[in-house]
């Protein structure tokens, strides 16, 4: 049995690309040549000085120590669409107004069983109070306390459906989506296009009709373009 790997998988926003995502002060290298990306794919990688760790000094350890920060971003194109792979800590070098940041959570839902979730990270907005709920076993929605009125799902992990166990065993997601697939890197494009038609299904709502109520707005522009309207109501009403 092939190995599995562990992703962390992004959607850009419909119009951006490896050009156009990536933030003006990255410490990223780019267009690294590699032999086996997927067609179309660009490659950008972090390679950081080895330094010691903080640590060494605070504690006065009498031992060369160094640690460096290694990582990497591949840009696959997909049906028009391109997706952003992130290995390490990489992803903060895409602009915030990059990526679907509903993409991870609406892919989660599309393909996991919902007798068969693992753990929940929800939020009350009136408190402010984050919640990350496990259980030991594979168990529905109900059993962890989810109040479809009053709570924000923020990621969501679970077994997924038999369909999709070819390729992924477990989905966990949030704005991306962290899967572990043992498929080879000829066969990410595959993946990603059935990914891209989950995220642009809506049958999830079929098994968790009531599970987004209540959503936050964190994508920058529709933050940008609602605080607009809420000051032109203000300006009207003065």
């Amino acid at each position: 049995m092939a190995r599995s790997r562990a992703f962390s998988i992004l959607l850009l926003k419909d119009g951006y690309d490896s050009t156009t995502a990536l933030k003006d002060d990255n410490t990223l290298i780019e267009s690294v040549p590699a032999s086996n990306l997927p067609p179309g794919a660009t490659l950008f990688v972090l390679d950081g000085a080895p330094r010691p760790p903080w640590w060494k000094s605070y504690f006065g350890v009498q031992r060369d120590l160094l640690q460096a920060s290694k990582g990497a971003l591949v840009f696959l194109p997909v049906e028009g669409r391109v997706f952003a792979l992130a290995f390490g800590h990489v992803a903060h070098n895409l602009r915030d107004e990059s990526y679907e940041y509903d993409f991870g959570i609406k892919v989660t839902l599309n393909c996991v069983d919902p007798k068969k979730l693992k753990n929940t990270d929800t939020l009350e907005p009136g408190s402010a109070r984050r919640q990350r709920t496990q259980h030991a076993i594979e168990t529905e929605l109900t059993y962890f306390d989810f109040d479809y009125d009053s709570s924000v799902l923020k990621s969501i992990t679970g077994k997924v459906k038999a369909e999709y166990a070819d390729v992924v065993k477990h989905a966990t997601g949030g704005s991306s989506l962290r899967v572990s697939t043992p498929v080879t890197s000829a066969d990410l494009t595959d993946l990603c296009t059935r990914l891209l038609h989950l995220y642009a299904d809506e049958s999830y709502l079929e098994s968790f009709p009531d599970i987004q109520k209540i959503v936050p707005v964190r994508d920058p522009d529709r933050v940008a373009a609602l605080n607009q309207k809420l000051q032109e109501q203000i300006r009207g009403q003065a």
